[in-house]
């Protein structure tokens, strides 16, 4: 059976399992689908309401308030 020749130090242990946590992480934000809204366009995660209109899969789920244009007047 293999036995180490040295003990190997903290920071090569860390700096190993950090590059480790790192790729796992990488590839769980690449499975995440980012789609595009049929209403309005807007890119959204995939099977959530679509925050600027409020609708999922065609159905209004929510209302949302559309602000008045305020004109800004610069003196």
């Amino acid at each position: 059976m293999a036995v180490p020749k040295q003990k190997q130090s903290k920071q090569r242990t860390r700096k190993r399992r950090s590059t480790y946590i790192a790729l796992t992480q990488r590839k769980l934000i690449n499975k995440i689908g980012i789609v595009t809204c049929k209403n309005c366009d807007a890119r959204i995660p995939e099977r959530t309401i679509c925050p600027e209109c409020g609708q999922y899969k065609g159905l209004v789920m929510k209302k949302i308030k559309v602000e008045s244009e305020k004109t800004v007047v610069r003196v």
